[in-house]
């Protein structure tokens, strides 16, 4: 998360159990948050009504043009013990450490610019068990968005269909977005690194494409 220039954002929780009525209510604050590329990444131990609840039920929300959306996010497991990622996939998966249920030292990540308005619980998304809004700050300019992360125990709604914001290919260690594209190095006997000898903002994103490593 970028913290040279701008900050750190602020994130307050609010838990809400009641279910949510049929009809749409007007909207209570709006989004004045402008942040494009900077991701939200929460400790789960804020949400600590949802621990507990099974990862594969829960959805995030926000409230843009008058209707709830779908917003892409995700949550990574992690081990209490050492703190390790539990990577469900890769050379050296160690998914069995996992246990598929929001811990507290879990990591829960969406991105800024997919947040919203605020608006009162009757306007949330139907059939819902338990839910709690998130309020992202901007400490420097004060600037707020929303979002609603919500639990379901049965019938749970499509994630987002809109494509992920990061594809990384482990075969040729290679990043690519919308806005940034990289490479780790591979060494030539064949070693994965986690040095970059490659980093370019494309043309569409306002770069020159040209590589900031070479």
């Amino acid at each position: 998360m970028k913290t040279s220039r701008i900050g750190i954002l602020v994130i307050f929780c609010t838990m809400i159990f009641l279910l949510s009525s049929a009809y749409a209510s007007p909207v209570l604050e709006k989004k004045t948050l402008n942040r494009w590329v900077d991701p939200v990444c929460m400790d789960a131990k804020l949400l600590k009504d949802l621990i507990g609840k099974p990862i594969s039920n829960l959805r995030v929300y926000a409230y843009k043009n008058g209707s709830f959306e779908p917003i892409r996010f995700q949550i990574d497991e992690m081990t209490e013990e050492s703190g390790d990622w539990v990577l469900p996939s890769g050379p050296r998966p160690n998914s069995e450490l996992g246990n598929g249920k929001l811990d507290p030292f879990d990591k829960v990540l969406f991105m800024a610019n997919d947040t919203g308005d605020r608006v009162s619980n009757e306007a949330w998304v139907s059939g819902y068990a338990s839910g709690l809004e998130v309020k992202v700050i901007d400490p420097l300019t004060k600037e707020e968005g929303w979002c609603y992360v919500l639990f379901f125990d049965a019938n749970v709604p499509a994630k987002s269909t809109l494509p992920d914001y990061m594809v990384y290919t482990y075969k040729n260690e290679t990043l690519d977005s919308d806005c940034l594209n990289g490479r780790y190095m591979i060494t030539k006997d064949g070693l994965h690194s986690t040095f970059y000898d490659h980093i370019s903002i494309p043309e569409n994103a306002g770069g020159s494409g040209a590589n900031f490593v070479d």
